[in-house]
């Protein structure tokens, strides 16, 4: 089996620094199920490809499962297909790249690279399995392609699979690009090699973080990826639900609000930890999330007691699907105390009226700045909560991201993004036009330059 990654144009060269290894030599690493090698088809300053080739020894794969041997141990498509043991060679082998280190030029971890892989024959049994591949690999601003290999007729209508070869082009770090890689082969075979066990979870949410929580497909990776073991899915799926990966809860009181957040969490607990405070302390029993997408701000609220009623509302029918899925694997159904509305925050909604607080958690940035008012008269002057917290990034912070280019917004349905000096005018100008008064604050590391990442403002009537 062959994986081959390319570089083109500036910073090509860095290639090899990063996967650190020599261009100018064959490199041989020894494996559980035979040997890697890795070798340098093209090197220039335009263009460097690295190949990773596998050598599998089937017999000894066959006679290392102790039990007895039939035909289909002997005779099967794992010696040539990409899959789980790409995945293993590529942690062996790319390690410190998969780990996003590299001493001798630790600038270029973060650096965007054009980079082009190729993985031969890739397993794809299904046609629905080649298009979600094909999906997941756009979602992440990835261009794939997957296109028939050419195989033996014989031999491809003996096992009935059909393979591809896979073609993926995106503008990337190569760490990002690895992690994807080591996650998705085994999911295009949707089979394993080897034992499945509670660390492949880890493994998938260390490799998974960053972008595998923001996936539409996430269930059908979790689940191929861990070769349909229903507790570990679960388990999976949960972490991603509850958190940003692999982190672990905040600690909580016994009403189920966060009392503590570690200097090490994620940011995003940081801003649901401080909502959650700020709603606590406005004794709020009815909370409203605008623009709740996927439910994890939801889910949160829904098992915090003091809250008696919580509702959430989003454009999307698809987002909020995902939501009821996410609420009713967390609670078996979705809780009785729980509505999913859908609707916009532009426009005027008697369901909105009558909740005692309302969120709108990375919301305002999503709006075309012109309608920022109407959206300021529809949550402040017409649906009139007590109490509203609002979180916005702060774009000032935006040069510490390396992968932004020079005055880039965080996402690419941002319309806009607020400066502190941006922010703390528009809330105070909203607060007293329509009755409020306004508590700003920010989340995240500090910069004394730059401040925080995230502005807050809780406002209240």
């Amino acid at each position: 089996m062959l994986l081959t990654i390319a570089c083109e144009g500036p910073g090509a060269e860095d290639l090899s620094y990063l996967l650190h290894k020599s261009p100018f030599k064959v490199q041989r690493f020894p494996l559980a199920f035979g040997q890697a090698v890795v070798f340098y088809p093209e090197y220039s300053a335009e263009r460097v490809c690295a190949a990773l080739m596998l050598d599998v020894d089937p017999l000894a794969l066959a006679r290392d499962q102790r039990r007895a041997l039939g035909l289909p141990d002997y005779v099967s498509d794992r010696p040539y297909s990409s899959s789980s043991f790409m995945s293993v060679a590529l942690a062996r082998v790319f390690g410190s790249a998969l780990g996003g280190r590299c001493p001798q030029r630790p600038e270029a971890v973060g650096r965007l690279l054009d980079l082009t892989v190729e993985a031969a024959m890739l397993p794809c049994r299904r046609e629905s399995d080649r298009e979600v591949l094909t999906s997941i690999f756009a979602h992440l601003g990835c261009e794939a392609v997957l296109t028939p290999a050419e195989a033996d007729s014989a031999s491809a209508e003996w096992c009935g699979v059909p393979y591809f070869n896979l073609r993926v082009r995106a503008r990337t770090t190569l760490t990002d690009l690895l992690k994807r890689l080591y996650v998705l082969l085994p999911v295009s075979d949707g089979r394993k090699h080897y034992y499945i066990g509670r660390d492949e979870v880890e493994k998938l949410l260390r490799h998974g973080e960053g972008w595998l929580t923001e996936l539409p497909e996430r269930e059908f990776v979790a689940r191929r990826y861990l070769r349909r073991a229903a507790q570990l899915v679960k388990l999976a799926l949960e972490r991603l639900d509850d958190g940003q990966g692999g982190a672990e809860e905040e600690p909580q009181d016994e009403a189920g609000t966060p009392i503590e957040v570690s200097e090490k969490a994620s940011l995003d607990k940081r801003r649901m930890a401080a909502i959650l405070a700020a709603l606590a302390r406005s004794g709020a029993s009815s909370v409203i999330d605008l623009g709740c997408g996927e439910g994890r701000l939801l889910s949160r609220l829904a098992r915090a007691k003091e809250f008696q009623r919580v509702a959430g509302l989003d454009v999307s029918l698809k987002t909020l699907e995902r939501a009821q899925k996410r609420l009713t694997r967390i609670f078996r159904r979705l809780p009785d105390k729980v509505t999913l509305l859908h609707g916009s925050v532009v426009y005027l909604d008697e369901r909105l009226r009558g909740y005692d607080a309302a969120v709108c958690q990375e919301v305002v940035e999503h709006l075309e700045p012109h309608r920022l008012p109407v959206f300021a008269q529809i949550l402040f002057g017409e649906m009139r909560p007590k109490t509203v917290a609002v979180t916005t990034p702060n774009r000032e912070w935006n040069v510490k991201f390396a992968n932004l280019p020079a005055n880039g917004l965080r996402h690419a349905d941002h319309r806009f993004e607020f400066s502190r000096a941006e922010f703390a005018q528009w809330a105070e100008t909203t607060a007293r036009r329509h009755g409020y008064r306004v508590e700003l604050d920010e989340l995240g590391e500090l910069d004394d330059q730059l401040g925080r990442p995230t502005l807050m403002g809780i406002f209240a009537s």
